[in-house]
Formats: C-alpha cells, sequence, structure tokens
C-alpha cells in the first residue's frame, strides 16, 4: 500500500473504506468500499460480504485484518483477490473470558475492538472480556493477557487485568493498550516472561484531565493509541489528543481545546468530539473524529487542524 492509502472503518455503516489522499492531505476521494454497507455476518467478495460494526484494522501486505466487533469475529480481506473471510469468532458472543485454545474460528469472543499485527501474531484487544488474545498464523488463537476480571492489575500477563481494552499498539517486544474504563494507559511486554504495568491511571474510579508524569496524569476514557516514537493517545471523553513519551511517563495536550465541538484551526483552539482512532504518517495525523463523523488532519509541523474532505 502506498503512503497515499488510508483505511477507514465506517462502524456505523458496517463497512471499511479504502480512502486515497491527495498530496496535500486535505482532500480524499473512496478508492473501495468493503463490505456491502448492510449489517450481517457473510464472507464473499468485498461487495457482498457483511459486517457489523468494524473498529479496528491492521494490515499485513495484501491482507486487511478487521476487527469485527459487533460480530465477535475476525475476519481478512485479500486486497488482491477482493475476498473477505473470517479468521476468528464464530459469530456469536462468547461466554465469560477466553479460556480455549486451537481453532480460532471455533473460539466464541466477546467484542474484539482492535487489531495489532507483529507476524507471525495478530494481537486482538478483547473489550468485551477484558483480555489480549494472540493469533499465531491465522492457525491457533490463545489468551495471551488478562484473567478476564475487569480491575486494573498489573504483574503476570495472565494474571493481570485489564478494562475493556480498546486499542494496542506497539514495536520492540512491548504493547500499549488503551484501557478506557480506568482511564489507563499500559504497556505488556511480549517477550522472556510477559507482563503488564500501568503507566498512567489510578483506577475505575480516577479521571480527570491533568497533564504531568505518571501518578499525577488523569485522563477521561482514552480509546485511541499511536506510536511513532511518542505515544499519542486519543483522550475521548476529554474531546484531545495527547502524547506520552513512554519512558519518561510525561503526558501534555497536544491538540483540541477540551470542548467537544468540530472546529479546525490551530492545535490549541481546534474542537473535537470522542476522538477514538488515531493513525501517524510523517508529520500527519489522522484521527477518526467520532462523534463528529469526520476525520480529521493534524499537522505536526504546522499544528494546525484541519477535517479531510471525502469524495466518492
Amino acid at each position: 500500500t502506498s503512503n497515499s492509502t488510508l483505511f477507514v472503518a465506517d462502524t456505523g455503516h458496517d463497512r471499511v473504506l479504502q480512502l486515497e489522499i491527495d498530496a496535500a492531505h486535505r482532500s480524499a476521494r473512496i478508492e473501495k468500499q468493503i463490505g456491502s454497507g448492510t449489517t450481517g455476518f457473510a464472507n464473499g467478495s468485498v461487495g457482498s460480504a457483511r459486517f457489523h460494526g468494524p473498529r479496528g484494522l491492521a494490515q499485513s501486505g495484501s491482507t486487511l485484518y478487521v476487527a469485527d466487533t459487533q460480530n465477535h469475529a475476525v475476519r481478512a480481506v485479500d486486497l488482491n483477490t477482493g475476498f473477505v473471510r473470517t479468521i476468528a469468532g464464530t459469530g456469536e458472543i462468547g461466554h465469560g473470558p477466553l479460556r480455549s485454545s486451537g481453532d480460532p474460528r471455533q473460539v466464541a469472543l466477546r467484542s474484539p475492538w482492535s487489531l495489532w499485527l507483529d507476524r507471525p501474531w495478530l494481537y486482538v484487544a478483547l473489550a468485551g472480556s477484558h483480555q489480549i488474545a494472540v493469533i499465531e498464523d491465522e492457525k491457533e488463537m490463545r489468551t495471551f493477557a488478562g484473567d478476564g476480571g475487569e480491575r486494573l492489575q498489573d504483574g503476570a500477563a495472565l494474571a493481570a487485568g485489564f478494562n475493556q481494552p480498546s486499542d494496542i499498539a506497539g514495536g520492540g517486544g512491548q504493547l500499549y493498550v488503551a484501557d478506557p474504563e480506568a482511564s489507563a494507559i499500559r504497556r505488556l511486554t511480549t517477550i522472556g516472561k510477559p507482563s503488564v504495568e500501568t503507566l498512567v491511571g489510578e483506577g475505575l474510579f480516577e479521571w480527570g484531565d491533568a497533564d504531568g508524569f505518571g501518578p499525577s496524569v488523569r485522563l477521561q476514557h482514552p480509546m485511541g493509541l499511536a506510536l511513532d516514537g511518542l505515544l499519542y493517545v486519543a483522550d475521548t471523553y476529554n474531546h484531545r489528543i495527547k502524547h506520552m513519551d513512554v519512558v519518561t511517563r510525561q503526558v501534555a495536550a497536544l491538540a483540541g481545546s477540551g470542548e467537544p465541538g468540530h472546529q479546525d484551526g490551530p492545535f490549541g483552539r481546534a474542537r473535537f468530539c470522542l476522538p477514538e482512532g488515531l493513525a501517524v504518517r510523517g508529520r500527519h495525523m489522522f484521527v477518526a473524529d467520532t462523534g463528529n463523523h469526520a476525520i480529521r488532519v493534524c499537522d505536526l509541523g504546522t499544528r494546525e487542524v484541519w477535517t479531510l474532505t471525502i469524495a466518492d
């Protein structure tokens, strides 16, 4: 995929869009619609396949993986042949925590929300069962972190507690997890003995809007992450984008006044409404501004925000 391509989960329309973005990052056209746009659970061509509330995306070469959240499944799109298949989940909601392992298509999942690819492993944030699972080579699925209890519990990965994990991003043996119900950001080591630590957040009822360092930081229901040197955080209920130095745990507001709205302009004056997904490419950050049903662009060089114009 070229740098001009951006895939967007159009959740409310039960489809995924492939956008081609102009050189100025001001406008885009819809290159391809993946999914018929009709709610359902069906494999097949991109025109006839059906999704239900798709959210997280991850790409590996010509394969696009989709967290098909309300179908409780993970789907794969072959971008060359235009065929959609199911790689995990039965289409029915699972009961209780994920315990079984084996053929991923025989395992009932609970609200897979986000995906992160570190080949041959595809990590899946299961918001509904408060766990992180991993699929290896599309052949086997197992629990990687979280015992299924909803709580802010650090330590050995399989004994840790998460709080509706909604996004994962990482690299270099570490995954960062947006843990919104605890207004927390967690770090999961994936090599050696996997373990979980909390970088920001104090628990289910500790939230706010405060920059600073480690324990003094307060977020409110952060749902999106992007790692590009700094860790960028969609601080969803504060209607802001923030960034964190993952070494020092220093957090600072980046864009958004904190007031909900739809306003372009300088970072400090711009307004978002419930921003969720983030993607960074060079000096441009794309924001899924969910409450505004818009894609916003943050220029990290000029510190300006604008709204991407999308045409069919």
